[in-house]
């Protein structure tokens, strides 16, 4: 019973500006992304009490999405752009007509495409880490290489003092 007041609570606080509906900037070539994630995670809070494992789904790409903004320092996240690609992908099915956060449109969208994006998403991060770690080894490499070029350096410079010291005697 607590465990519900508390949901009943969050979910008050949470919605407290009023349903979210989708944006129509799809057709922008830049849009602001913040509304389309804070749609999409409402999309999954209302569709909690409805069905929790559709709902997970939705904070799974979440999470991804998270992870990868945690994990690197690009500014650019991809997952928010598949996120937006899959919304405006179900926008533009519902000729282009809006729809909230609530919506049996978004629900029917996802529970269509909802696994293609996690997939979609967990790719995009996979990719990332693994660019991470083809850097990390390249400047390990270029810190041998760096080891092996002061070495050399310093031989050069002794074989010219010496050199040069025979000369002048």
């Amino acid at each position: 019973m607590s465990w519900l007041i508390a949901f009943n609570i969050l979910v008050t606080v949470a919605f407290s500006q009023g349903l979210t509906t989708i944006p129509n900037t799809c057709s922008d070539l830049l849009p602001d992304i913040a509304p389309y994630i804070d749609f999409f995670e409402q999309t999954g809070d209302l569709w909690y009490s409805e069905s929790p494992s559709k709902a997970k789904k939705i904070y799974d790409v979440l999470a991804v999405r998270k992870l990868y903004q945690d994990t690197t320092t690009n500014s650019i996240n991809p997952i928010d752009g598949l996120i937006k690609k899959y919304l405006c992908s179900c926008y533009a099915k519902n000729n282009k007509t809006l729809f909230s956060a609530n919506s049996s449109v978004i629900r029917k969208c996802l529970n269509k495409d909802l696994d293609k994006l996690i997939k979609d998403a967990k790719k995009e991060f996979k990719k990332m880490m693994a660019e991470k770690r083809k850097d990390d080894k390249a400047i390990k490499l270029s810190d041998e290489t760096r080891q092996r070029i002061k070495r050399s350096k310093d031989e050069a410079m002794k074989d010219m003092e010496h050199e040069l010291g025979q000369k002048d005697l």
